[in-house]
């Protein structure tokens, strides 16, 4: 058997097995029909993403404590079965085809699979909500499956989210010694999240910017709220209050511990710090390495940076 053929049919299994994940998992499910769906079946949802050490986990902690949402911990398996159906788009789909498969079923199938994940992971809820760094690499396709959905990406400056993706050790590859890869991987990754989202317009995808909802939580979730069509509730101010009522907080998430703190700025200027991961040559030159980095104008606000000085408006992006 050739090395084609061999890797075309481990697909094909691959595909029949998650077809049939899938048909359990919508027989089992309860709750489908206890939720407000729309004419499609699928319940109101919010999806949340970024470039990892973005600040989603803090803007899923922020909306789940609001009482009309449930926003569980990251579903992981989202991102396998988003990766599987990209590599089916992008290999040899005349068998699929023939068998009926692709695309209806194939979709059918990814659409379930990541819809019952979002509202089977929590308590039942007026909305559900998924939040999965890196996600929104998939955000055009997720938008077709789930039209009436709600898009929210989180925007952090790209020095200050690859200094906590190194502390953490996320991606072995990134380290002190090479920032300029990490740096162009986050300028590369984030442009794209950035001009999705605003293609798709702003009734359906909105970017907070992780630096104005630390320095202004009132004021940003307000405007949060206010584009997902959620009523203001002040308890998304204090959610370190309620931590008992938040939705399953996964202690594997590096960023679970923070959440008992109130929303706080300490991590601001952590990358600019003599304590920083980030070489001083780097900390100085970043923005001859991103692109991105001027055009959203983290490059003029100074080391250590003054966010206070962020434009009001992001650009439109390319």
């Amino acid at each position: 058997m050739s090395a084609a053929r061999y890797r075309r049919g481990k697909t094909v299994l691959v595909i029949l097995f998650i077809l049939s994940l899938m048909s359990t998992i919508l027989l089992m499910s309860t709750r489908r029909a206890e939720c407000e769906c729309d004419s499609s079946g699928d319940p109101p949802l919010i999806f949340i993403s970024g470039q990892q050490s973005s600040g989603t986990g803090l803007v899923r902690v922020l909306l789940d404590s609001h009482p009309m949402i449930n926003c569980g911990a990251e579903p992981i398996y989202s991102m396998h079965v988003l990766a599987l159906r990209e590599d089916i788009q992008e290999s040899p789909k005349d068998w699929l085809i023939k068998a009926n498969i692709y695309p209806k079923a194939i979709d059918q199938a990814t659409k379930a699979f990541i819809r019952e994940l979002a509202v089977n992971m929590v308590d039942k809820a007026p909305i559900y909500c998924q939040k999965q760094p890196l996600l929104f690499r998939y955000l055009n396709y997720l938008a077709a499956q789930f039209p009436k959905a709600k898009y929210v990406h989180v925007l952090r400056d790209g020095r200050a989210a690859i200094a906590s993706t190194i502390e953490r050790g996320i991606y072995p590859g990134f380290t002190p010694k090479n920032p300029i890869s990490a740096l162009q991987s986050w300028d590369k990754t984030v442009r794209q999240m950035l001009a999705d989202c605003q293609n798709l317009g702003p009734q359906r995808c909105y970017t907070i910017v992780y630096e104005k909802l630390v320095l202004y939580p009132e004021q940003e979730l307000q405007k949060l709220l206010g584009f997902l069509e959620v009523p203001w509730d002040p308890i998304v101010l204090k959610h370190e209050t309620i931590l008992n009522n938040l939705s399953y907080l996964n202690p594997y998430e590096a960023s679970t511990k923070q959440f008992s703190r109130e929303i706080n700025t300490d991590s601001l200027s952590k990358w600019a710090s003599p304590e920083s991961v980030l070489p001083d040559w780097f900390k100085a030159q970043a923005a001859d390495y991103s692109s991105l980095l001027h055009e959203l104008q983290y490059d003029r606000i100074g080391v250590p940076p003054d966010y206070s000085k962020l434009p009001e408006v992001l650009p439109h992006i390319q």
